[in-house]
């Protein structure tokens, strides 16, 4: 779900995931595409830095919650 919320809406896929910087970056990066596609028509393939960022940072959210479901079972077994 979140993936797909990446594709769609970065910066609302990167807030969900409570990665406040990430989301400020993530905008900015936004804002500054926006301009690109504006003003030197550059920004139609560059949005895909938007995207590509938006699903690292949901993909590496992911994971810590792996990491942490994993660590607590760990200790619960110990």
């Amino acid at each position: 779900m979140r993936y797909f919320l990446a594709i769609l809406l970065p910066p609302l896929a990167i807030l969900l995931c409570g990665r406040i910087v990430a989301f400020l970056l993530n905008v900015a990066l936004l804002i500054l595409i926006l301009g690109l596609l504006q003003f030197a028509h550059l920004g139609s393939w560059a949005y895909a830095f938007v995207i590509i960022h938006a699903l690292l940072v949901v993909h590496s959210h992911l994971a810590d919650l792996r990491a942490r479901r994993l660590a607590g079972m760990i200790k619960k077994a110990l």
